[in-house]
This record gives structure tokens, C-alpha cells and sequence, in this order.
């Protein structure tokens, strides 16, 4: 609920997330992990996805993807522990356009959960509508 209210500050629905939890020495349940960021919580604004997620929806239209898949089916059947090694290729670096607007949405959503201003940024919704952009356009070309 309180995650769910600060990230309202930002127009951001929270949509789901997880923390991490863990026994200290004492057998007492402790949090051993953040909670509430972009890349612990699935965050949307107007629909559209404000965390990890949009990374990988981005890998999951590479070549590298249905090598992963195969991959991990592949070990599965050979009842292998580490699929890593048997995938065929390595994920190509994320696109420079993609990453600048990625790095972006985490300052803004940063600068407008705490209303201070810590980074440089363009405001969410701005961000926001560089992400349709781009999107647009790739899927245009």
C-alpha cells in the first residue's frame, strides 16, 4: 500500500512486486533485499511498462532469446543444471537509444516518487513519450 502511494506521486501504477526475504541468526524474518524500485516492482504509467520489464521485452525479440529457450529446453531433456552452456549465443548490448531512455525513466520516476529533484532529467511523462517513439519507430522499421 505504501509503495502503491509513492509511486502514485509519479502516475505510476503498482502492478505487482516482491521482496526478499530471509532468517537472521535468530530465526527472525528480516528484508535482505530494496523493495519498491523499478526493477523490484512492475510499475506501468498509462499502460505502458516503468521497469525491467521493458529491457526484456526488448531481448525477447533477439536472436539470443530463442537461443536461451533452446537452450534451456535442451538441458532439460539432457537433465543438465547449467543451460548456460549449452546456448549458442551471447546477448548483443542493448540499444544506445533504448538504454539512454531506460536510464532516464529511472531518474524521473526517482525524481518524482521523492519530489526532489536528484537528476537532470526530463519529467516521467516525457520519458514516457520518448519510449511510444521509439517504440513507434521500431516497429515501423
Amino acid at each position: 500500500d505504501l509503495i502503491s502511494k509513492i509511486a502514485a506521486r509519479a502516475n505510476l501504477q503498482n502492478d505487482d512486486g516482491k521482496i526478499e526475504l530471509a532468517f537472521d541468526g535468530n530465526r527472525k524474518l528480516i528484508v535482505v533485499d530494496v523493495i519498491g524500485t523499478l526493477d523490484e516492482c512492475r510499475f506501468t504509467y498509462e499502460g505502458l511498462h516503468v521497469s525491467k520489464e521493458i529491457a526484456r521485452q526488448y531481448y525477447r525479440k533477439t536472436k539470443w532469446y530463442k537461443d536461451v529457450e533452446e537452450a534451456k529446453r535442451e538441458a532439460d531433456v539432457k537433465g543438465i543444471k547449467d543451460w548456460k552452456s549449452l546456448c549458442r549465443s551471447q546477448p548483443s548490448r542493448l540499444d544506445l537509444g533504448l538504454k539512454k531512455i531506460i536510464c532516464d525513466m529511472y531518474m524521473a520516476a526517482t525524481n518524482e516518487c521523492t519530489g526532489l529533484n536528484l537528476f537532470d532529467v526530463s519529467s516521467l511523462a516525457n520519458t514516457v513519450k520518448e519510449y511510444r517513439r521509439y517504440l513507434s519507430e521500431k516497429n515501423a522499421s
